[in-house]
């Protein structure tokens, strides 16, 4: 299990290129104000979009099985 979300696992969640990617992931970290790294906690990214850590695991998992 994860804990943390890198710039290619916001793309492939949310479907939007680097650049979008980044920026979700700034306004994450803006948000919660939380310090500038390459990632952000799944806590963070289920909390912002409202979504449950099953479905961001069910959704990577998705994406990288093919």
């Amino acid at each position: 299990m994860r804990l943390y979300l890198y710039r290619q696992d916001i793309q492939d969640l949310n479907q939007v290129s680097e650049k979008e990617a980044l920026n979700i992931m700034r306004d994450i970290r803006e948000e919660y104000k939380l310090a500038k790294k390459r990632y952000v906690s799944v806590y963070a990214y289920c909390k912002f979009f409202m979504v449950t850590r099953e479905e961001v695991y069910d959704a990577l998992q998705l994406k990288k099985t093919g």
